[in-house]
């Protein structure tokens, strides 16, 4: 869904709304993350940040074809992986033989030189930004650090008004990780975007998981904005 120009300027902060009305869905079949990802990245050159994943579950989600980074290498014409992880990059070097992958960290690290030698169509960032303390500082060195070497980022977040989220509300409860500092609403990631210097481009709900029953399934199917994931495409500005 394209993010609506009449927003623009409330996104900016240029205009102020206690009330604004924005639109966040409409009807749409596609619901699974990874399949999202990979049409999106299909013949790109990609730039993977946190690739590694979870290191105990990179095995089975190899083995099950579910592990994104194996997936983005599959479809698009060149990617690289970077994470902050040491131990991972060890794991991988030592139980695999995947190239292209470098430890680093986007924030503090200088640029690295195998992102800035060359031009690329994205930059993927799953379900990295309700992990980090301060959304808009990281986004900001993004863009300040990569913004003329990366046209667009991808943000994939937990989506705040999910349908989980839903039921538990209705018991009084809300189920959470524990490292989560935020959830995330499309014009919410939109106005942490576009205070960081990206522009918001178009956003989608996806599924990481199966929807479950059949009335799951017909639910999600017809109100997006209750599936689990919020991905949202950002253009750089400074994208040479």
């Amino acid at each position: 869904m394209k993010i609506d120009e009449s927003s623009v300027p409330y996104l900016e902060g240029k205009k102020f709304s206690n009330s604004l009305v924005f639109p966040v869905s409409y009807e749409y079949v596609n619901m699974d993350r990874l399949s999202y990802l990979e049409a999106k990245c299909a013949n790109k050159k990609v730039v993977h940040i946190g690739f590694a994943d979870h290191i105990p579950l990179v095995p089975e989600k190899i083995r099950n074809n579910k592990w994104l980074h194996q997936r983005l290498l599959n479809v698009s014409s060149r990617c690289i992986g970077v994470d902050v992880d040491a131990e991972a990059l060890d794991f991988f070097a030592k139980n695999y033989s995947y190239n292209d992958i470098y430890l680093h960290d986007v924030v503090n690290d200088l640029p690295l030189q195998e992102i800035v030698a060359e031009k690329w169509d994205y930059m993927v960032l799953g379900e990295i930004l309700e992990h980090v303390d301060n959304p808009v500082s990281f986004l900001t060195g993004l863009v300040n650090k990569y913004g003329q070497y990366v046209q667009r980022i991808i943000i994939t977040v937990p989506n705040a008004v999910n349908l989980m989220n839903v039921r538990m509300a209705k018991n009084h409860k809300e189920l959470i990780n524990s490292d989560h500092r935020f959830w995330f609403t499309p014009f919410t990631l939109a106005k942490v975007g576009t205070m960081a210097g990206w522009k918001p481009v178009e956003f989608d709900y996806c599924q990481n998981h199966p929807a479950g029953k059949w009335i799951f399934r017909q639910i999600l199917k017809r109100y997006p904005a209750y599936r689990e994931t919020l991905i949202m495409t950002l253009e750089s500005p400074k994208y040479l």
